[in-house]
């Protein structure tokens, strides 16, 4: 069920609306930011059983939704269970509801490109196995390292960005995803990694230059080329964009018989399709890691669901 932004008003009678219509018959009544069901979907059908998701279209919707409903209770009015999931983000979304989850890492991008996630896709999307597997996933740890250093700048703009945003009160006044990050990504035959992003060359709408706040730039730029955790920190859309391009990047490494296949001992098969980030969260959800804070959470709601159900 997708939840577009609308009025206040005109959301909060569409929201109870479906409660009522549906009440009783769900265990959970799920609100997502957007497609996240497809990284979800495991955890509520094992642990909440018959749950109910509603696409929101943001973060901020669902943080509305969830405030609209703690404010008229409907867990009560409605005999409902509504839980709230939402990505930390560059900016903290300021509350500690119960009944709210949110990622320890940016986003939910985050855990698809984690090591544990890639090797699981390289066993069974990429029909690996053995030798090859360490082989690919060493090549995979450096230059998925040396992304995330070379990335910095990239992140600090953007974070810089949803701060000043947030003080002035004008929220996603631009889209991160417009920068094709896609092409800004090259790999060498030395197997280097180069984000060809220069923070005072973007050219996006309503993008503020880095002029705006030098200072404050400078710091983020520190704070995120030092991080100790940038696979979990850093944008993970980003991330994501270039473990597609990493895979390209092997595809074409297996069809050459260099890089991880310059042994023949390790020239085994390789299927992983081309696709894009939203192609990947569906495809790779059943890969992705999960968070032990998301099973805790839904256990503590999930116990006390309706045994009808």
């Amino acid at each position: 069920m997708k939840i577009r932004e609308m009025h206040k008003e005109g959301r909060r009678v569409k929201v109870k609306k479906m409660l009522i219509q549906e009440r009783g018959k769900y265990s959970a009544h799920c609100f997502l930011e957007g497609n996240d069901e497809y990284y979800y979907a495991a955890s509520f059908k094992t642990i909440l059983g018959n749950y109910r998701p509603y696409q929101c279209g943001g973060r901020d919707v669902v943080l509305n939704i969830m405030k609209d409903a703690e404010e008229n209770n409907y867990a009560e009015e409605f005999d409902s269970c509504p839980l709230f999931f939402v990505d930390c983000d560059f900016i903290s979304c300021g509350s500690n509801s119960d009944r709210l989850w949110v990622t320890t890492g940016y986003s939910i991008e985050n855990y698809y490109c984690l090591p544990q996630t890639v090797e699981r896709i390289l066993r069974t999307e990429g029909n690996l196995e053995g030798e090859v597997i360490e082989e690919v996933l060493n090549y995979y740890l450096k230059m998925y390292n040396d992304f995330l250093y070379k990335s910095a700048p990239l992140n600090a703009w953007a974070k810089m960005q949803r701060i000043l945003e947030n003080k002035v009160g004008k929220r996603h006044q631009i889209k991160l995803c417009d920068i094709n990050l896609k092409n800004l990504i090259e790999i060498d035959e030395k197997y280097e990694v180069t984000v060809n992003f220069n923070p005072e060359n973007v050219e996006l709408e309503n993008a503020l230059p880095i002029s705006t706040d030098m200072q404050m730039y400078t710091t983020l730029l520190n704070e995120m080329t030092t991080a100790k955790s940038k696979e979990l920190s850093f944008r993970g859309k980003y991330n994501l964009t270039f473990l597609i391009v990493w895979f390209g990047w092997l595809r074409q490494m297996h069809k050459n018989k260099t890089g991880p296949f310059h042994k023949s001992a390790l020239q085994g098969k390789l299927k992983v399709r081309d696709t894009g980030v939203k192609g990947a969260i569906k495809e790779w959800a059943t890969f992705a890691v999960t968070e032990d804070s998301l099973n805790h959470f839904l256990n503590k709601w999930g116990e006390a669901r309706p045994t009808n159900l």
